[in-house]
């Protein structure tokens, strides 16, 4: 995440999980989206971002950066998961939905949205970062509902590993009507700035939502 330096509720991250130990003088937090990320703050507004935490862990001499940022519902920290996720990303089983990058995570957890830098990549580094997941504080009644949006698109259409930030191939002989059709079933959620990746055969390139 840009600058992203992203807890006013209960503690946002844990002090400890798995054997990895917060470091305390590295522990920072504030509910300034600007503190958070300088560059796409108004998007964090957008998502309904409330507040921020990161801090370094440590553990038998290995580090790892972990950056959290908190929202209104779920579906705010969903949002915020699309607009961060980048297209080299393979999909994670870490919290409610996961991504990463070689020393890179992304995943999400309830209204809990976690970027983690991993000094050192290792076999037991997923189930860490599941561990993480686990010990973040969770939301309770419609704050921890997702948004459906994304099981209403068409799954036939989906290229493999292109979730969240999903490529569709659109059978339909005419592009602009492809568009128009995906468009008005991404409008019905405000599109929750989906960012869906889709290519039709009529069409020079792909459509960026």
């Amino acid at each position: 995440m840009a600058s992203l330096a992203w807890a006013k509720e209960p503690g946002l991250l844990p002090p400890v999980f798995n054997g990895w130990a917060t470091n305390q003088q590295s522990v920072k937090s504030g509910a300034d989206p600007v503190a958070a990320d300088a560059a796409d703050f108004a998007v964090l507004k957008e998502y309904g971002f409330t507040d921020f935490e990161t801090a370094f862990y440590v553990r038998n001499g290995r580090k790892m950066q972990v950056k959290a940022a908190r929202f209104n519902d779920a579906s705010g920290a969903f949002g915020a998961f699309t607009f961060y996720v980048q297209p080299q990303m393979q999909a994670e089983k870490i919290g409610d939905r996961g991504a990463s990058n070689n020393s890179r995570i992304l995943f999400f957890r309830g209204n809990i949205l976690v970027d983690v830098s991993l000094e050192q990549v290792t076999a037991m580094s997923a189930a860490d970062l599941r561990a993480l997941a686990d010990a973040l504080p969770q939301p309770h009644g419609n704050i921890s509902v997702l948004p459906a949006l994304p099981g209403n698109l068409p799954q036939q259409s989906i290229l493999p590993k292109s979730q969240p930030d999903a490529d569709w191939i659109s059978h339909a002989a005419d592009c602009s009507g492809a568009i128009a059709r995906l468009a008005s079933s991404l409008l019905a959620r405000r599109a929750l700035l989906l960012q869906a990746h889709w290519t039709h055969p009529g069409c020079s390139g792909g459509q960026r939502f």
